[in-house]
Protein backbone atom coordinates (compact mmCIF):
# COMPACT_ATOMS: atom_id res chain seq x y z
CA UNK A 1 0.00 0.00 0.00
CA UNK A 2 2.97 2.35 -0.49
CA UNK A 3 1.11 4.27 -3.18
CA UNK A 4 -1.64 5.23 -0.75
CA UNK A 5 0.90 7.08 1.37
CA UNK A 6 2.57 8.66 -1.65
CA UNK A 7 -0.74 10.18 -2.79
CA UNK A 8 -1.05 12.42 0.28
CA UNK A 9 -4.62 13.33 -0.72
CA UNK A 10 -7.82 13.25 1.36
CA UNK A 11 -9.10 9.99 -0.12
CA UNK A 12 -12.02 8.65 1.88
CA UNK A 13 -12.05 5.04 3.01
CA UNK A 14 -12.46 2.77 0.00
CA UNK A 15 -14.30 -0.39 0.96
CA UNK A 16 -13.85 -3.67 -0.86
CA UNK A 17 -17.24 -3.22 -2.52
CA UNK A 18 -15.74 -0.27 -4.42
CA UNK A 19 -13.62 -2.87 -6.18
CA UNK A 20 -10.19 -2.03 -4.77
CA UNK A 21 -8.99 -5.13 -2.96
CA UNK A 22 -5.29 -4.67 -3.62
CA UNK A 23 -2.94 -2.55 -5.68
CA UNK A 24 -1.75 -3.92 -9.05
CA UNK A 25 1.81 -3.88 -7.71
CA UNK A 26 3.82 -2.27 -4.94
CA UNK A 27 5.75 0.01 -7.28
CA UNK A 28 2.75 1.84 -8.74
CA UNK A 29 3.35 5.55 -9.41
CA UNK A 30 1.27 8.38 -7.98
CA UNK A 31 -0.42 9.13 -11.32
CA UNK A 32 -1.16 5.48 -12.04
CA UNK A 33 -2.50 4.95 -8.52
CA UNK A 34 -4.79 7.93 -8.94
CA UNK A 35 -6.02 6.69 -12.33
CA UNK A 36 -6.55 3.21 -10.89
CA UNK A 37 -8.67 4.57 -8.01
CA UNK A 38 -10.73 6.78 -10.31
CA UNK A 39 -11.41 3.96 -12.78
CA UNK A 40 -12.52 1.63 -9.97
CA UNK A 41 -14.80 4.31 -8.52
CA UNK A 42 -16.40 4.95 -11.92
CA UNK A 43 -17.02 1.21 -12.21
CA UNK A 44 -18.53 1.14 -8.72
CA UNK A 45 -20.93 4.04 -9.26
CA UNK A 46 -21.74 2.89 -12.80
CA UNK A 47 -22.70 6.35 -14.05
CA UNK A 48 -20.84 9.41 -12.84
CA UNK A 49 -18.96 12.56 -13.91
CA UNK A 50 -15.66 14.28 -12.97
CA UNK A 51 -17.05 16.63 -10.30
CA UNK A 52 -18.77 13.72 -8.55
CA UNK A 53 -15.52 11.73 -8.40
CA UNK A 54 -13.74 14.86 -7.16
CA UNK A 55 -16.23 15.17 -4.29
CA UNK A 56 -15.76 11.52 -3.36
CA UNK A 57 -11.96 11.44 -3.47
CA UNK A 58 -10.89 14.99 -2.68
CA UNK A 59 -8.83 15.08 -5.89
CA UNK A 60 -9.33 18.45 -7.70
CA UNK A 61 -11.72 18.26 -10.65
CA UNK A 62 -9.05 19.70 -12.97
CA UNK A 63 -6.88 16.67 -12.18
CA UNK A 64 -9.74 14.19 -12.50
CA UNK A 65 -10.82 15.31 -15.98
CA UNK A 66 -7.62 14.18 -17.80
CA UNK A 67 -8.12 10.69 -16.36
CA UNK A 68 -11.68 10.67 -17.72
CA UNK A 69 -10.34 11.72 -21.13
CA UNK A 70 -7.78 8.91 -21.12
CA UNK A 71 -10.39 6.35 -20.10
CA UNK A 72 -12.78 7.60 -22.79
CA UNK A 73 -10.06 7.28 -25.45
CA UNK A 74 -9.51 3.69 -24.36
CA UNK A 75 -13.32 3.18 -24.42
CA UNK A 76 -13.16 2.10 -20.79
CA UNK A 77 -15.89 4.67 -20.17
CA UNK A 78 -18.49 6.05 -22.57
CA UNK A 79 -20.52 9.30 -22.63
CA UNK A 80 -24.01 8.77 -21.25
CA UNK A 81 -26.86 11.24 -21.72
CA UNK A 82 -29.34 11.25 -18.87
CA UNK A 83 -32.34 13.54 -18.24
CA UNK A 84 -30.59 16.76 -19.15
CA UNK A 85 -28.48 17.86 -22.11
CA UNK A 86 -26.55 20.33 -19.95
CA UNK A 87 -24.37 17.73 -18.27
CA UNK A 88 -22.54 14.79 -19.81
CA UNK A 89 -22.27 11.73 -17.60
CA UNK A 90 -20.04 8.74 -18.19
CA UNK A 91 -20.84 5.07 -17.83
CA UNK A 92 -18.24 2.37 -17.28
CA UNK A 93 -18.11 -0.06 -20.20
CA UNK A 94 -18.54 -3.00 -17.82
CA UNK A 95 -21.91 -1.60 -16.72
CA UNK A 96 -23.61 -1.27 -20.11
CA UNK A 97 -25.44 -4.57 -19.67
CA UNK A 98 -26.58 -3.43 -16.22
CA UNK A 99 -28.93 -0.92 -17.86
CA UNK A 100 -31.04 -3.75 -19.27
CA UNK A 101 -30.86 -5.58 -15.94
CA UNK A 102 -32.00 -2.41 -14.16
CA UNK A 103 -34.96 -2.03 -16.52
CA UNK A 104 -35.94 -5.66 -15.93
CA UNK A 105 -35.59 -5.13 -12.18
CA UNK A 106 -37.92 -2.13 -12.30
CA UNK A 107 -40.46 -4.13 -14.28
CA UNK A 108 -40.31 -6.82 -11.59
CA UNK A 109 -40.79 -4.19 -8.86
CA UNK A 110 -37.65 -5.00 -6.89
CA UNK A 111 -38.21 -4.22 -3.21
CA UNK A 112 -34.82 -4.92 -1.67
CA UNK A 113 -34.43 -2.63 1.35
CA UNK A 114 -31.24 -0.91 2.49
CA UNK A 115 -30.76 1.47 5.41
CA UNK A 116 -28.04 3.91 4.36
CA UNK A 117 -25.84 6.01 6.64
CA UNK A 118 -25.64 9.79 5.99
CA UNK A 119 -21.86 9.32 5.63
CA UNK A 120 -22.25 6.81 2.80
CA UNK A 121 -20.54 7.73 -0.48
CA UNK A 122 -23.95 7.98 -2.15
CA UNK A 123 -24.44 11.29 -0.33
CA UNK A 124 -21.05 12.84 -1.16
CA UNK A 125 -22.50 14.65 -4.18
CA UNK A 126 -26.04 15.99 -3.81
CA UNK A 127 -26.37 16.74 -7.54
CA UNK A 128 -25.58 13.14 -8.47
CA UNK A 129 -28.00 11.88 -5.81
CA UNK A 130 -30.79 14.18 -6.97
CA UNK A 131 -30.22 13.32 -10.64
CA UNK A 132 -30.30 9.55 -10.34
CA UNK A 133 -32.54 9.04 -7.31
CA UNK A 134 -34.61 12.25 -7.25
CA UNK A 135 -33.65 12.50 -3.59
CA UNK A 136 -32.02 15.22 -1.53
CA UNK A 137 -30.72 14.78 1.97
CA UNK A 138 -29.17 17.12 4.52
CA UNK A 139 -28.34 16.84 8.17
CA UNK A 140 -26.32 18.82 10.68
CA UNK A 141 -23.44 17.05 12.33
CA UNK A 142 -23.23 18.55 15.81
CA UNK A 143 -21.68 16.43 18.50
CA UNK A 144 -24.22 16.90 21.24
CA UNK A 145 -26.76 14.96 23.24
CA UNK A 146 -29.89 14.20 21.25
CA UNK A 147 -28.29 14.78 17.85
CA UNK A 148 -29.89 13.00 14.91
CA UNK A 149 -28.10 10.41 12.80
CA UNK A 150 -30.85 9.46 10.33
CA UNK A 151 -30.59 6.44 8.05
CA UNK A 152 -32.13 6.87 4.61
CA UNK A 153 -34.46 4.06 3.55
CA UNK A 154 -33.81 2.78 0.02
CA UNK A 155 -36.41 0.38 -1.39
CA UNK A 156 -35.38 -0.98 -4.77
CA UNK A 157 -34.21 2.14 -6.62
CA UNK A 158 -36.29 4.63 -4.63
CA UNK A 159 -35.66 6.47 -1.39
CA UNK A 160 -38.92 6.37 0.57
CA UNK A 161 -37.96 8.10 3.83
CA UNK A 162 -35.57 8.06 6.74
CA UNK A 163 -35.12 6.51 10.15
CA UNK A 164 -33.58 8.13 13.24
CA UNK A 165 -32.56 5.52 15.77
CA UNK A 166 -30.10 4.77 18.54
CA UNK A 167 -28.85 1.77 20.48
CA UNK A 168 -29.00 1.79 24.28
CA UNK A 169 -26.10 -0.46 25.14
CA UNK A 170 -26.82 -0.83 28.85
CA UNK A 171 -30.45 -1.87 28.40
CA UNK A 172 -29.88 -3.59 25.03
CA UNK A 173 -32.80 -1.64 23.60
CA UNK A 174 -32.90 -0.46 19.99
CA UNK A 175 -34.81 2.84 20.00
CA UNK A 176 -36.54 4.21 16.90
CA UNK A 177 -36.76 7.90 17.76
CA UNK A 178 -38.36 8.92 14.48
CA UNK A 179 -39.53 7.15 11.33
CA UNK A 180 -40.53 9.36 8.43
CA UNK A 181 -41.99 7.59 5.39
CA UNK A 182 -42.68 10.07 2.59
CA UNK A 183 -44.54 7.55 0.43
CA UNK A 184 -47.62 6.23 2.24
CA UNK A 185 -47.50 3.04 0.16
CA UNK A 186 -44.47 2.00 2.24
CA UNK A 187 -45.86 2.99 5.65
CA UNK A 188 -46.22 -0.61 6.83
CA UNK A 189 -43.81 -2.23 4.42
CA UNK A 190 -42.82 -5.68 5.72
CA UNK A 191 -39.30 -5.57 4.29
CA UNK A 192 -38.57 -2.23 5.95
CA UNK A 193 -39.59 -3.76 9.27
CA UNK A 194 -37.37 -6.76 8.54
CA UNK A 195 -34.41 -4.48 7.71
CA UNK A 196 -34.87 -2.68 11.04
CA UNK A 197 -35.03 -6.02 12.86
CA UNK A 198 -31.83 -7.16 11.16
CA UNK A 199 -30.07 -3.91 12.13
CA UNK A 200 -31.20 -4.31 15.73
CA UNK A 201 -30.08 -7.95 15.76
CA UNK A 202 -26.67 -6.90 14.41
CA UNK A 203 -26.30 -4.70 17.51
CA UNK A 204 -27.49 -7.60 19.69
CA UNK A 205 -30.58 -5.70 20.81
CA UNK A 206 -33.06 -7.60 22.95
CA UNK A 207 -35.94 -5.23 22.29
CA UNK A 208 -37.05 -2.75 19.63
CA UNK A 209 -38.97 0.29 20.82
CA UNK A 210 -40.58 2.76 18.42
CA UNK A 211 -41.50 6.13 19.88
CA UNK A 212 -44.73 7.66 18.66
Amino acid sequence: MEAAFELKEPLYILKENIGIKEWPNQGISKDNARAYIIEKLISSFGVTYPLHISHVTGIPTAEVMPVFSQLEQKKTILPFQFKTAKKVFYIHSSKINSLDECNRSQMQNSEEVRLISPMDMLFRDQTWLKTFFDYSFKFEYIKKKGMKWPLSILVGNSFVGYLDCKMEWQTKRFIIKEKNIVDSAFENHKRIKLAIQELAAFHEAKEIIEKR
